[in-house]
């Protein structure tokens, strides 16, 4: 006879208030784990909050108000710590990477947990 679960994912979810960032594979986070706005706010107020979020950014990262958002471009002389599939996360459009993924070019659209991350990681790599 096989042995019956007595609780679920959501069920544990539930009980431990837990963010969960490998979950963001899966699909758009919830709205209650965004900073900021949900894709609404202007090009110029994304960018006061990725300035705010960044501190002073590191003179390879270049951030650029367009109509539709940000645009973020960056080069390096050093691999960036990037794959071509973190540019298509929530709140990311027309990511590209360079071959030798020396280069980023990534129109942001919506402030997230995801945009934050990778400022923190071009932050952190243009500072080694």
């Amino acid at each position: 006879m096989a042995r019956k679960l007595g609780r679920g994912l959501d069920d544990l979810l539930d009980d431990n208030d837990v963010d969960l960032p490998f979950l963001s594979a899966y699909g758009e986070a919830a709205s209650e784990h965004l900073e900021g706005g949900h894709g609404n706010e202007s090009s110029e107020e994304l960018f006061a909050t990725m300035i705010r979020h960044a501190g002073e950014l590191p003179e390879e990262i270049n951030l650029e108000c367009v109509e539709e958002g940000v645009q973020l471009n960056m080069e390096s002389n050093q691999v960036l710590p990037l794959v071509p599939s973190d540019l298509t996360m929530p709140g990311f459009e027309k990511g590209k990477l360079s071959k030798d993924r020396k280069k980023v070019e990534v129109l942001i659209t919506a402030w997230g947990i995801e945009v934050r991350r990778l400022i923190d990681r071009l932050c952190e790599h243009a500072s080694l």
